[in-house]
């Protein structure tokens, strides 16, 4: 898919993973995914 950086106004190219069931790996990159950057996203709970 892609992904969009407000902060540049850049759009990358991203793979999203599922780890479990609070944790996603978010990989953006351009033109090969070995050329760019991954980003752990957690679930905050509730309280």
């Amino acid at each position: 898919g892609t992904i969009y950086d407000p902060e540049n106004g850049s759009t990358y190219s991203c793979v999203i993973k599922l780890k479990d069931n609070n944790t996603i790996e978010v990989r953006g990159y351009i033109g090969v995914s070995a050329i760019g950057r991954t980003d752990t996203w957690k679930k905050l709970s509730k309280d």
